[in-house]
């Protein structure tokens, strides 16, 4: 906690400064334990791939109980929508529509967001998609919308990245987004900060099973929603965030590897509240809600998933 305290008060003293993440600062490496490729003729990642290694905001994928995957494919129409792939990680099959991003939330709802900037959900009595709610408190406007995390179930615990409508055009780069979430009740968005402040933008989020927030802004700050949705500053420097069972986070880290062509994957370690460094390298990262076991997308395009313990 007295570490925590002393990254926070230092990063406001120096404008948002973020120790970046070292090897030195943790790792893990075990024999026979670490990711593996699930089938390699895939090609998955979704999105204008020329793109990397420009932050990608988009989720490309996302995993439900029992290991459920759903997933955009290589095949890009070249405005930003992908192919979608759905099933267990060793054979997944087509299903209708194409996204920009997609992702599920723990009880094996996909919910996807196109080039356009419009939310989906998918809707299984049909076999296929049906629009989301776009109303929002932010500025009286409907929101345009380029990122969807969902935790408990679909609506209850739902976050999302917007846009004002007015301003709505394709993402590129690391930009920050306003953080919104769900309202069940009044059926609208809801922006958690409307004055944009701090924790109030993000570019990447993760949601437990359980409903906390984790959020990476532009400038690679990792914020943790605690009690009353008070941000906590985590240390460390980070492009994406996911989130598993008992707040399992795992993040891909700011230094972009260019021999490598991804970024370093840490784990969290809530015992220790240190980052561990992890064999492999990705584009993007989902985690398990059940079972806590993280997935990535390699630089080959190929799902990986992780196979033994953590410690």
């Amino acid at each position: 906690m007295r570490i925590r305290c002393l990254l926070l008060i230092l990063s406001l003293m120096t404008g948002g400064f973020v120790f970046p993440m070292r090897a030195d600062a943790g790792t893990f490496q075990r024999p026979g334990v670490g990711f593996q490729v699930i089938n390699p003729t895939d090609c998955v990642g979704g999105g204008p791939l020329s793109l990397w290694p420009q932050f990608f905001p988009f989720p490309t994928f996302g995993i439900g109980y029992r290991q459920r995957v759903w997933v955009l494919s290589c095949n890009n129409d070249g405005n930003g929508n992908s192919s979608i792939l759905e099933g267990p990680g060793s054979g997944l099959q087509s299903q209708p529509g194409a996204a920009a991003g997609i992702s599920t939330s723990p009880y094996d709802t996909p919910i996807a967001v196109n080039a356009a900037g419009e939310p989906y959900v998918w809707n299984a009595n049909v076999g296929n998609w049906s629009p989301m709610p776009r109303g929002s408190d932010w500025q009286g406007s409907a929101a345009c919308f380029w990122s969807i995390a969902g935790g408990g179930d679909t609506y209850s615990s739902t976050w999302a990245l917007t846009d004002n409508l007015t301003d709505c055009a394709y993402p590129v780069g690391s930009t920050n987004l306003r953080i919104q979430k769900w309202d069940p009740f009044k059926k609208m968005w809801r922006a958690i900060r409307p004055d944009g402040g701090e924790f109030g933008l993000a570019v990447s989020l993760g949601v437990s099973p359980d409903g906390v927030l984790w959020a990476v802004n532009a400038g690679g700050n990792i914020y943790r929603s605690a009690t009353n949705n008070i941000p906590v500053l985590m240390p460390g420097c980070a492009r994406k965030v996911a989130v598993g069972v008992q707040e399992n986070a795992w993040v891909l880290g700011c230094q972009w590897n260019n021999d490598k062509r991804g970024y370093p994957v840490y784990r969290w370690n809530t015992h220790l509240e240190r980052w561990f460094l992890v064999p492999g390298y990705a584009l993007d990262i989902a985690v398990a809600p059940d079972t806590g076991m993280p997935w990535i997308i390699d630089p080959q395009y190929r799902l990986e998933a992780w196979f033994g313990p953590f410690e």
